[in-house]
């Protein structure tokens, strides 16, 4: 739907104001940290299509093959829907500020707060720290994730390989990778990255491609015997598709790295295009999955193929692939956090001639980027099901940031700017429908996170 943009006064005023109070230099930036299409869409497709897919079959026996074949989609189009609803406000935002370049989310949401109504204004700099941590939990905590299921697959292959008795224990296959993991977040520029996520894609399409061809080749049961009672656990369904869904912070990322902004939001952008792929990958292998396996399907799929090494080689295929996908998950962290920091420290480290700030800012930021993984890692082997915490705050912050916050900072934006009443109705009735759906993922997906942790709680007593 085209609004016609009214600036009033007073947003003029606002808008000058944050124009003073941000650096004119953010709104340009080097062509060698610009992404191609190609490139951008390679990136995408690594950040969304991670070691999730494999859970997809059990996610379909949540919710019955007839409601995920409907609602799986569904909850797709809703999370490419926020995200352009993101692309619109940033849009607009360039087009009052003169900007060339994308503002961050979390700019995203100080700036429609400071053009909204008059209610929200005082609440720009806490809405803005506000969505800048939950993307920073959200992001660290999947790295964190990332790094335990390396750990795992790589404990798994070697059980598989060298036998229970001589095989080193999960603690020593965390620490055996860290050294590959900070070497491979030592690669600063976002386009030299491209070649590990045509990398990551190529080994997660043939693992993929191995666990579809096994499932063929099986005879399925019929149909009628996999359709569990509906309602049984659709709200689990919901929850997991949704989470599977997330990953609003890496598009504005990319959004914001690509040379031309239009190819990504295009109808036939990298937005749509990707996650179309990603849909289809998802909804293929949750399908035939949880088809052919039934109610026997495990929490990954790679579990049921256990007996001919095919699951051995799909875990080590992936352990590589969500290694190479890490560093485009942290990337979006540390092109949030970085800047904050640096700022401080080139104030603190300047001389006249620069070389001094700029050789000190390097090491630190090289430092910066090897506390973040090492503080995964320590996460990843301390906790023992750090699944469960991630899952606790991922119902929290991945609901608020990829539907809530979107269709609220939609509102807030451009309800006043509607040229009509009836764009004012639909805007307001759109937004809140979505702002419902991500409560509800919220509140069902706190819950069965804090009844997953007193259950394993009370196993251990």
């Amino acid at each position: 739907m085209t609004m016609s943009v009214r600036l009033e006064n007073d947003q003029q005023t606002v808008s000058t104001m944050v124009d003073q109070r941000r650096n004119s230099k953010r709104t340009t930036t080097t062509t060698e940290n610009r992404t191609s299409y190609l490139s951008t869409l390679m990136h995408m497709l690594n950040g969304f299509i991670g070691s999730g897919i494999l859970s997809m079959p059990i996610t379909f026996k949540n919710g019955g093959l007839i409601v995920a074949m409907v609602m799986n989609p569904m909850i797709g189009i809703l999370s490419c829907h926020c995200i352009h609803m993101l692309i619109q406000i940033n849009e607009l935002a360039m087009k009052i500020k003169d900007r060339t370049i994308p503002l961050d989310y979390h700019e995203l949401a100080e700036f429609a707060f400071e053009i909204g109504p008059r209610l929200f204004r005082p609440w720009a700099r806490k809405a803005k720290y506000f969505v800048l941590i939950a993307i920073a939990c959200t992001q660290i905590g999947g790295c964190c994730v990332y790094y335990l299921f390396i750990g795992t697959n790589v404990k798994k292959f070697l059980t598989h390989c060298l036998g229970e008795e001589n095989c080193p224990s999960k603690e020593v296959c965390l620490v055996m990778i860290l050294p590959i993991v900070i070497g491979i977040n030592m690669i600063r520029n976002i386009r030299r990255l491209t070649l590990l996520s045509t990398i990551s894609n190529g080994l997660q399409i043939a693992g993929i491609g191995i666990i579809l061809y096994n499932i063929s080749t099986k005879s399925w049961p019929e149909f009628p015997d996999r359709l569990p009672k509906i309602g049984e656990k659709i709200p689990q369904f919901f929850v997991s598709s949704l989470f599977i869904y997330e990953g609003i912070s890496l598009s504005m990322s990319l959004y914001k790295a690509i040379d031309k902004t239009e190819n990504f939001s295009r109808p036939f952008g990298v937005l749509n295009i990707g996650l179309l792929i990603i849909g289809g990958f998802y909804f293929t292998l949750g399908f035939m999955g949880y088809a052919c396996y039934g109610s026997t399907v495990e929490e990954t799929i790679t579990e049921n193929l256990a007996g001919n090494h095919i699951d051995q080689t799909v875990q080590i295929l992936y352990a590589f692939a969500v290694l190479f996908t890490y560093p485009i998950i942290l990337y979006v962290p540390i092109q949030i956090l970085w800047p904050i920091l640096e700022r401080n420290l080139r104030k603190k480290f300047t001389l006249s001639n620069g070389i001094l700030a700029n050789r000190t800012t390097l090491i630190i930021e090289l430092s910066f980027r090897i506390g973040l993984v090492l503080f995964t890692y320590m996460l990843a082997s301390i906790v023992q099901k750090l699944e469960l915490i991630i899952s606790l705050v991922g119902a929290i912050t991945s609901s608020s940031i990829a539907i809530i916050i979107p269709s609220t900072l939609h509102l807030i934006t451009f309800y006043k700017q509607s040229s009509s009443k009836y764009q004012k109705y639909w805007l307001l009735i759109k937004n809140l429908i979505i702002m419902l759906i991500g409560w509800s993922g919220f509140f069902l997906g706190s819950y069965y996170s804090l009844c997953d942790i007193i259950g394993y709680n009370q196993q251990q007593r």
